[in-house]
């Protein structure tokens, strides 16, 4: 059974990639990647992305919504 420190850890470590990946990619929209002439910040929009599915799956553990496995 893991403790909520590791629950709220996870959840901080979303967060902070939330923010720091929202700002990395609007950085970095304004360039364009030279072959696709995409703006330069599709390729960072996982890290906010990422950020926001780890924060889901802390909130997941930490409420409880998920029951543990059984070990067999």
């Amino acid at each position: 059974d893991a403790l909520p420190i590791s629950h709220l850890l996870t959840i901080g470590f979303g967060v902070m990639f939330i923010i720091e990946g929202y700002k990395f990619t609007v950085l970095t929209w304004e360039s364009t990647l030279p072959v696709s002439k995409m703006p330069a910040g599709v390729q960072y929009l996982i890290i906010p992305i990422t950020g926001i599915l780890t924060v889901l799956y802390g909130l997941i553990w930490l409420l409880g919504w998920k029951e543990e496995e059984e070990e067999v």
